[in-house]
């Protein structure tokens, strides 16, 4: 059984020094978000790598600072020992309040593995939320409760760490993990991780099944809908 990765917003809380870290700003737009997985990235000039802490908390194994993940080095020892050389790690300066640099090394971690695979006929949709202004005024997004994922074995196949179509909302700070990956990290105790079982079922992902409203929608928005097959239902 798969499992969703999040991690608690509680933490320790840096802001970033030499980049914004930020997905909307102009001047050094990050080239991802959190941990929604995408291409592999091979411009790295916006990628920030120093931080510094704001408050006292102590490190914990996965946070988020702006729109980047950032992971500990336990952390990227497990994707590594699963998937190697799949996903991207970037190094990063974590500095305390004064200044000071921690000795413990952390990574942003951008997953680069995505399938579309939730059955949202299957899982439990708390709610479907249509956006009400702009050129996407009526574009469906469905809410899955995070303990009532319901996924498609043959659609994700042998991925070991990987994001989908309809994750969370779109909120960008949970993954799916096999429960390989998963009974690993809890054997090491990587702190500051929310883990929910996901049920998985040997049966096709199909789109029109999946999700009608979505495709009732874009058949008139050929712009739009090129746009969303490309991002969100590409294969990696």
């Amino acid at each position: 059984m798969a499992g969703y990765l999040s991690f608690w917003p509680e933490g320790p809380q840096f802001e970033w020094q030499d980049k914004s870290g930020s997905r909307v700003d102009e001047k050094t737009r990050l080239p991802f978000f959190v941990w929604v997985p995408s291409p592999k990235v091979t411009d790295t000039s916006n990628i920030p790598t120093i931080a510094i802490q704001t408050n006292k908390v102590r490190l914990v194994d996965a946070f988020r600072i702006m729109d980047a993940s950032v992971v500990s080095a336990r952390f990227k020892a497990i994707i590594e020992e699963f998937e190697p050389n799949v996903h991207q790690f970037f190094p990063v300066e974590l500095r305390r309040k004064d200044g000071t640099p921690y000795e413990d090394s952390y990574f942003i971690f951008h997953p680069t593995r995505m399938a579309p695979c939730v059955l949202l006929s299957k899982s439990k949709i708390s709610e479907i939320v249509r956006v009400k202004v702009g050129p996407r005024t009526g574009l469906p997004n469905y809410h899955v409760r995070e303990d009532e994922y319901v996924i498609s074995r043959p659609a994700f196949g042998e991925r070991k760490v990987f994001g989908s179509l309809f994750l969370g909302g779109g909120g960008g700070d949970a993954l799916f993990v096999s429960d390989a990956v998963m009974a690993r990290m809890k054997a090491k105790k990587l702190t500051n991780l929310i883990t929910y079982p996901v049920e998985e079922r040997d049966e096709p992902w199909v789109f029109e099944k999946e999700a009608p409203e979505l495709v009732e929608f874009l058949k008139d928005k050929p712009e739009i809908a090129a746009e969303y097959y490309e991002k969100y239902l590409t294969v990696l």
